[in-house]
């Protein structure tokens, strides 16, 4: 039912939970794509652009670490994957990733907003499901 499954981390705690969830409703012949976003002020994908911002060049560091844990994972699970750093604002990032790969679902995580950040804004899960292309599984943390 779910072949090509976008699963977006960050980071946080709760992605361990997040991947196995993915890892559960994933189904032989799944593909798993991994994706941490990157606002686009702190990405620096080469390393002359790492060496002029020493703040983007942690932020892609961390990225590329939180990508090669999940990759770990999978791989030891026998789940094929794709995994990769993006570019972007993360609600529109994510559904703009999962558009362009044709997904059938998105799993991500979602922690409770304290009163300031709801007045201030919705959380990146609800964005995403404002404007996602698939069904979202959603990890409540």
């Amino acid at each position: 039912m779910f072949n090509r499954i976008l699963v977006a981390i960050n980071g946080t705690a709760q992605c361990d939970k997040v991947l196995q969830l993915a890892m559960k409703v994933a189904q032989s012949g799944s593909r798993i794509h991994v994706v941490c976003v990157i606002s686009a002020e702190y990405c620096a994908p080469d390393v002359a652009s790492q060496d002029a911002s020493p703040a983007a060049r942690s932020e892609q560091l961390r990225a590329e670490d939180i990508i090669a844990n999940a990759r770990y994972l999978l791989t030891t699970q026998s789940i094929e994957n794709i995994t990769t750093v993006i570019e972007g604002v993360p609600e529109q990032a994510i559904a703009a990733h999962a558009r362009d790969l044709d997904c059938d679902l998105i799993v991500m995580g979602h922690h409770h907003l304290s009163t300031f950040e709801r007045v201030t804004g919705n959380s990146v899960a609800y964005s995403v499901l404002e404007s996602s292309p698939c069904p979202i599984l959603i990890e409540v943390g």
